[in-house]
């Protein structure tokens, strides 16, 4: 986050997500989320510095945790319009490469299980009423459960309101991933310290993004054909 841009901005937003008051509680309960934040300040670094190293970071961060499914369509917005699909496809196939290098290893191994711990034993897992969500809430105080539905929805909202109104860069990508996720957790049967804790992260890696970008240089595309990025108003 620090380096993601030059200026005192990135090392502000780092600090920031720090010394957020749970940041501790989260690490000594052993949650994944801190690694999900970590792949997706790789992210922005590396579309903000090292447009080659993109889809490497990419792959990795999509598949750290299978909610991320939802953040495949906001990667559009790492491609700054007009879009030159020739670019597109390179980035996709090493994304693609580097998400299923680490993923078929663990599926191969046994198929069955694999299934049941990323997809089913999440649908099948109880409504908890001690969660911190809108559905909680409303169940505290209505007595019925309302659809699960509803998360996926505004998950799925978020990212159509990234892709329509979000800048085509690194922040407006970290952005459009905090909205989405704050969505679909606070409308989950499921939600506690540590979600909340990856969208303070998305948060914080949009501000890094946000510094002051350096002159796009001569030329930017090489082995990849990554695009340098330049500012876009939304």
């Amino acid at each position: 986050m620090t380096y993601a841009r030059p200026g005192r901005v990135g090392l502000v937003a780092a600090a920031t997500f720090l010394f957020t008051p749970r940041v501790f509680f989260v690490l000594e309960q052993g949650w994944t989320e801190p690694f999900i934040v970590l792949l997706l300040s790789a992210v922005v670094f590396f579309a903000c510095r090292a447009p080659r190293l993109l889809p490497y970071a990419l792959g990795l961060f999509l598949v750290v945790k299978q909610y991320l499914v939802f953040a495949i369509p906001v990667g559009l917005l790492l491609f700054p319009k007009p879009f030159r699909w020739r670019e597109v496809r390179g980035i996709v196939l090493h994304t693609t490469t580097v998400a299923l290098a680490v993923s078929l290893p663990l599926i191969a191994w046994n198929v069955s299980a694999f299934v049941r711990d990323v997809v089913t034993i999440h649908i099948h897992q109880p409504f908890r009423q001690d969660s911190l969500s809108y559905l909680a809430w409303l169940a505290q105080y209505g007595g019925a459960h309302p659809p699960t539905a509803l998360a996926f929805g505004a998950a799925l909202a978020g990212v159509a309101l990234g892709l329509w109104r979000a800048a085509r860069s690194p922040a407006g990508f970290a952005a459009t991933i905090a909205l989405v996720y704050l969505g679909f957790f606070a409308f989950n049967k499921q939600a506690f310290c540590n979600y909340y804790f990856f969208v303070l992260g998305a948060l914080c890696c949009a501000i890094a993004a946000s510094g002051n970008e350096p002159q796009a240089p001569a030329t930017t595309s090489a082995t990849l054909g990554m695009p340098a990025y330049k500012p876009v108003s939304s």
